[in-house]
C-alpha cells in the first residue's frame, strides 16, 4: 500500500499560520497509516470540521481507510481538528509528543499530517537532529543562526503540497522528543537573529566535516553563485585530522547500488576511475570501466547518494576521495564527511574550543554576510526544493539535510482526460497513448476481481528521473507510487526501455481496487501481497507456489520492512514473502474467498495460522 501522509498543525483557525510559525510535516519519511493519540495532560478534545461540535476524551485512535478517517468510536470524517498535550503513537514509526494542536485531512491525494509551529520551537527541534551532539556553547549557538536562517530562506519549500518543510534530510531532520536545556538556551540566546546579504536571508548550508577545505557553492550546485560561499582553506577542520576514512566495498555491491538508482553500468565493469576534480579537490566526473561494453560515466555525487542509500550512509562519507582497484574490491579513501559547502560543523568546534564567539564563526564560514533581526530581512519567495535524498531513505548525516539548493524551473504540468483518467504530463501530445493502456488494464482488473473502481483516477507522468525522484522521494527502483487518486510514473520512455510499462500500471491499479475495499486494520502484508498476486496473473505469469514462499518471516516482519524498506533487497524479500503468502492461501481457498477478506475480515484462524502469529485486529 502507498502510504498515506499525515500532516499535523498548530492552527487557531484552519490554514492559517503566524508570520513567526512554519508549517512542518511529521512523519514524512514514514508517514503511519493507523496511530493513536494519548493525552499526557488532561484531555484531548477534537472536531470532524472546522465548525463541528467539538469533542473529548483520553485518547483517540485513527484509521486512514481509503479516502476517509475513522475513528475507534466509529466516526467517519474527512479531516480531524485535535488539540491538548499529548503522545501520538504509529504503528510502525516512532512516538511523538508535544502540545501542538493538530489537523488530519483525508482528500485524493492521501491523508495529510502538517505541524505549524513557533519558528524557535523549530530551531530548537531541527538543532536536536543536526547538531545535539556538539559539546561547544559557541559552535551550538552558530548552527542555531544557520539553521534559523536556512528555514527563513527556503520558507515555503513545499508550498504546492500545503507546507514549508519536511521534517527528513530533504529539508532539515527534527527531533522534537529530544530537545535539550542546551539547545533551548543556544535559540534563546539567539533568538530572531539570522544572517542576511543584499537584504535576503543568507543561504546558510552546513555539512558535518569539510576535510580542510571547504568548496565553494557553485563547485556542488553550478546554479548558486553566492559570494558569501567561497572556496577556502579551513586549518580549523584539520586539527582533528579532517576525518580521514576508507571503505573497501564489493564491486557486485556497487554493481547492485547502482541500479538500485537507475543508474546504468557497463556489463562486467570492475574499474572506477576519477576523470575530473573540482577546485576544492573533490571529485566529480567518475568513469566504470573494465567490462565487455562500453564504458559509462557518472557524477561523483550521484554515484555517492547510489551507494550510500543502499549500503549505508557512511561508506562513501564525501566527494574528497581517491580509488584503488582491487578486481572484485574497490577501495576508496578519503577525508571530511558532505558536500563541504558553507558551516564546516567540526571546524566551528574547533574555533568555539579556541575562544572563538558565534559572531565569528558565522563571519568564517559566511563572509560578507550580515547578523541582524530576521524583521529587518525582506522574504524569499518560495521556490521548488531539489532534494537529493528520498523520504523513506535512513537518516543520513547532517549535511545531507541541505543536499541541494532549491531549483527555480517549474515543471509546467498540462491535463488531458478521458472517460475515466485525466492524464497529468508535460508533454500530453506525447504520452496520450498511456490513457488507451491504462483504460484496457484497469477493465481487466476490474473482471479479475469483480469489482470496479468508484472514482476517477489520475495518471501523472514525470518528465525526468530527476523530477520524479525529487517530487515522489522514491528511489529508482520504485518505477511508481500511488498517492489517493494519482498514479505517479517514471517517464514513459524509462518505463518502456525496461517493459515494464503495463506491469506498472496493473501494479498500481490493483493497489486503487484493493485499497477501495480494504477494511481498517487489514494487515499491509496481505494487502501488498494480493496486489502482487493478482498482478502475477495478469501479467501471465504462475503465481509462487506456496511452498516458495519465506514461510519464517512473520506478519509484523513484513508488515515493518513494507512500511519501511532499508533498502531495495530487503524490501523485495518482504514482498515475494506476502505474494507467496497469499498465493498459498488462494490456493487452499480460492482467489475470491481471499478477496472478500478485504471487507469481511480474515478469519482469526486463518491470519494467525498462516503468519505466524501477525495481527489479529480482525474482527
Amino acid at each position: 500500500m502507498k502510504k498515506a501522509r499525515w500532516i499535523c498543525a498548530l492552527l487557531l483557525m484552519p490554514g492559517v499560520a503566524g508570520a513567526a510559525d512554519v508549517r512542518v510535516e511529521i512523519y514524512t519519511a514514514h508517514p503511519p497509516v493507523q496511530m493513536t493519540i494519548t493525552a499526557t495532560d488532561g484531555m484531548l478534545v477534537w472536531r470532524a470540521c472546522a465548525t463541528c461540535q467539538e469533542k473529548s476524551g483520553r485518547s483517540l485512535a485513527i484509521d486512514a481507510a481509503g479516502n476517509q478517517l475513522k475513528t475507534g468510536s466509529g466516526e467517519v470524517s474527512r479531516e480531524l481538528y485535535i488539540r491538548g498535550h499529548y503522545r501520538i503513537t504509529p504503528a510502525n514509526a516512532p512516538e511523538f509528543s508535544a502540545g501542538f494542536p493538530l489537523h488530519v485531512e483525508s482528500g485524493a491525494d492521501g491523508t495529510a499530517l502538517i505541524i505549524v509551529m513557533p519558528l524557535e520551537n523549530y530551531v530548537q527541534a531541527v538543532l536536536a537532529a543536526e547538531a545535539g551532539g556538539r559539546g561547544q556553547t559557541e559552535s551550538l549557538k552558530a548552527m542555531a543562526v544557520a539553521v534559523r536562517s536556512y528555514a527563513m530562506r527556503f520558507r515555503g519549500a513545499h508550498e504546492k503540497l500545503g507546507f514549508d518543510f519536511c521534517d527528513t534530510t530533504h529539508c532539515q531532520t527534527m527531533r522534537w522528543n529530544d530537545v535539550s536545556p542546551r539547545i533551548v538556551a543556544a535559540a534563546a540566546v539567539t533568538r530572531g537573529e539570522i544572517l542576511s546579504f543584499a537584504g535576503a536571508p543568507a543561504q546558510t548550508f552546513y555539512h558535518q566535516n569539510c576535510g580542510g577545505m571547504v568548496a565553494a557553492a557553485q563547485e556542488v550546485w553550478p546554479t548558486v553563485h553566492q559570494a558569501y560561499l567561497p572556496q577556502h582553506a579551513d586549518r580549523y577542520c584539520t586539527v582533528g585530522g579532517g576525518l580521514s576514512w576508507e571503505s573497501t566495498i564489493a564491486v557486485a555491491d556497487l554493481d547492485r547500488a547502482l541500479r538500485a538508482s537507475v543508474i546504468a553500468t557497463p556489463a562486467g565493469w570492475d574499474l572506477v576511475v576519477i576523470l575530473s576534480r573540482g577546485p576544492s579537490g573533490r571529485a566529480q566526473q567518475l568513469e566504470l570501466g573494465g567490462g565487455n561494453s562500453p564504458n559509462a560515466r557518472v557524477s561523483a555525487s550521484s554515484f555517492r547518494f547510489a551507494v550510500d542509500r543502499a549500503l549505508g550512509w557512511n561508506k562513501i562519507r564525501s566527494e574528497m576521495f581517491a580509488v584503488t582497484n582491487h578486481g572484485d574490491r574497490i577501495t576508496f579513501s578519503g577525508k571530511g564527511a558532505g558536500h563541504g559547502v558553507g558551516l564546516c560543523q567540526e571546524g566551528a568546534e574547533e574555533m568555539a574550543r579556541e575562544g572563538k564567539s558565534y559572531r565569528e564563526i558565522l563571519s568564517f564560514y559566511f563572509p560578507g554576510t550580515h547578523l541582524g533581526p530576521m524583521q529587518a530581512i525582506s522574504p524569499v519567495p518560495a521556490v521548488a526544493h531539489d532534494h537529493r535524498v528520498p523520504a523513506g531513505a535512513p537518516v543520513a548525516p547532517v549535511d545531507e539535510a541541505q543536499a541541494a539548493p532549491p531549483k527555480h524551473e517549474q515543471l509546467r504540468w498540462q491535463q488531458r482526460s478521458d472517460e475515466r483518467f485525466d492524464l497529468i504530463s508535460t508533454e500530453p501530445e506525447r504520452d496520450p497513448s498511456l490513457l488507451a493502456v491504462a483504460e484496457r488494464i484497469l477493465q481487466e482488473n476490474e473482471s479479475s476481481t469483480q469489482r470496479k473502481l468508484d472514482f476517477r483516477v489520475r495518471l501523472q507522468v514525470f518528465p525526468t528521473m530527476d523530477s520524479y525522484r525529487d517530487t515522489t522521494g522514491q528511489p529508482g527502483w520504485v518505477a511508481a507510487t500511488t498517492r489517493g487518486h494519482t498514479i505517479r510514473l517514471q517517464p514513459l520512455i524509462e518505463l518502456q526501455r525496461r517493459s515494464v510499462l503495463e506491469s506498472t500500471l496493473r501494479h498500481e491499479l490493483f493497489h486503487l481496487l484493493i485499497e477501495q475495499q480494504a477494511r481498517g486494520g487489514t494487515p499491509l502484508w496481505f494487502r501488498e501481497g494480493l496486489v502482487l498476486y493478482l498482478s502475477s496473473l495478469g501479467d501471465g505469469d504462475a503465481a509462487d507456489p506456496p511452498g516458495t514462499a519465506d514461510t519464517a518471516m512473520t506478519g509484523e516482519r513484513m508488515d515493518a520492512i513494507l512500511a519501511s524498506p532499508g533498502s531495495g533487497a530487503e524490501a523485495q524479500k518482504a514482498y515475494a514473502a506476502a505474494r507467496g503468502r497469499v498465493a498459498g492461501l488462494a490456493e487452499k481457498y480460492g482467489r475470491h474467498t481471499v478477496l472478500s477478506w478485504l471487507s469481511a475480515g480474515i478469519p482469526r484462524d486463518v491470519i494467525t495460522g498462516a503468519s505466524g502469529g501477525s495481527r489479529t485486529s480482525q474482527q
